[in-house]
């Protein structure tokens, strides 16, 4: 499915993992996405269902073109088996 990212992202709070893995807590959407926009990179929701929310701070394009790139790799490999 889609993730959202940046201002699609409703919640009041969110608990925000750092572009390395670090926990940096809980903070409001608005700080998230203020850290985030510091950073150059986006604020991506990665676990909508957990309380609060959990987002990580990432290169987006990127993201998405490596799991896309996987994916594609996967299927292509299943084709050859």
């Amino acid at each position: 499915g889609n993730l959202l990212i940046n201002e699609q992202i409703k919640a009041n709070q969110v608990l925000v993992i750092g572009p390395n893995g670090e926990q940096v807590g809980v903070k409001s959407l608005s700080d998230a996405l203020t850290l985030s926009s510091y950073a150059g990179l986006d604020l991506v929701l990665i676990s909508p269902n957990a309380n609060p929310p959990v987002c990580k701070i990432l290169d987006y394009g990127k993201y998405r073109f490596h799991h896309i790139l996987i994916s594609r790799i996967i299927s292509i490999e299943l084709l050859y088996l």
